[in-house]
């Protein structure tokens, strides 16, 4: 049976256990506005599908059942059927930020991890090597950098946190106790040739 754009809006909500209420005042809609669209009495508009394919992490031909059955099918058993997906949304937006402790900004995809790294000395004499390891962010300024340039990031306070985001990758602002506990081979120092511009661990 194809799902309506409706069922799969009500489907995602109630995997992710928010009400009606709470996922419009979320995605910043009028509670009336997201009843309509559930009940199938109204279509959102470009803005609104989006804020709502960018909410649960799902394309948005997904939501207007365009895409191919392999893609539904993937969506359908990778995220809306199991509890990672619903800590991967909350991780994405229903986080908060600790204004006591230190953040990283870390990425997976892949095989390849990094993340934002600093310099902190030399690996040779000649000065053509750098050794960089990860330096502190502002989690706030990351976040909007990160959604500026790759989309929403992960946000990691806890050690289930940290577990999605080893299933899931993309990009994380993570507690350093959480990276230092739960995801130490981020914190390893690499060597990098001068003029490279991006590193991956």
């Amino acid at each position: 049976m194809v799902k309506s754009l409706g069922q799969k809006i009500r489907e995602l909500r109630n995997v992710i256990g928010l009400t009606q209420g709470e996922l419009a005042e979320e995605l910043e809609l009028s509670l009336k506005t997201l009843q309509r669209y559930e009940n199938e009495q109204s279509k959102p508009d470009f803005f609104a599908l989006s804020r709502l394919a960018t909410y649960f992490d799902v394309p948005a031909d997904y939501l207007l059942g365009i895409c191919s059955y392999e893609e539904e099918r993937k969506i359908r058993s990778d995220k809306p059927d199991n509890q990672f997906y619903r800590q991967y949304i909350k991780c994405k937006n229903q986080y908060t930020i600790d204004q006591e402790a230190t953040y990283y900004w870390i990425n997976a995809y892949g095989d390849e991890i990094g993340g934002q790294m600093g310099f902190v000395g030399w690996a040779d004499p000649d000065m053509k090597k750098e050794r960089r390891t990860l330096r502190p962010v502002c989690a706030e300024k990351a976040i909007k950098a990160c959604i500026q340039a790759f989309g929403k990031p992960m946000v990691l306070n806890r050690e289930e946190d940290a577990r999605v985001f080893m299933i899931y990758g993309g990009e994380a602002i993570v507690r350093k106790d959480i990276c230092e506990k739960f995801l130490p081979w981020y914190l390893g120092e690499v060597i990098v040739e001068r003029e490279t511009a991006t590193c991956f661990l």
